[in-house]
């Protein structure tokens, strides 16, 4: 057995890896942004019609989209407007959906997970 197969991984250190690694700083409207992202990894499914927050059918919501696209959280077929979670983007999406790790992010006592931090997101 290696040192790497002895460290614990924590799930909420995953996520965080992937929301500072591939999407933002934690400065500003921090826990704001990690409201939106929730809600938006919530919605999809995304499908102009339906699913799709009004805030999302903007330019600037667009942009988030494609900011979510590129981290791998979603993809799309001819229209950013009709995205779907990826495999990571529902990981991510459990991961903020469970209680005692939303609130690990909400009083800021998530770490870096040892385990993930040498393996892909």
């Amino acid at each position: 057995m290696t040192e790497e197969d002895t460290k614990e991984h924590h799930e909420s250190g995953w996520a965080y890896l992937v929301i500072f690694n591939d999407l933002m700083c934690g400065c500003g409207l921090y826990y704001d942004r990690l409201v939106l992202l929730n809600e938006v990894l919530n919605a999809c499914p995304l499908w102009e019609t339906e699913n799709t927050p009004e805030y999302l059918r903007t330019p600037l919501g667009e942009w988030f989209l494609c900011l979510l696209d590129k981290a791998g959280l979603i993809e799309h077929g001819s229209s950013i407007g009709g995205s779907w979670l990826t495999n990571k983007g529902i990981r991510l999406r459990d991961a903020l959906n469970d209680e005692s790790i939303w609130e690990e992010f909400m009083n800021d006592t998530v770490g870096l997970c040892e385990h993930c931090e040498t393996k892909e997101n």
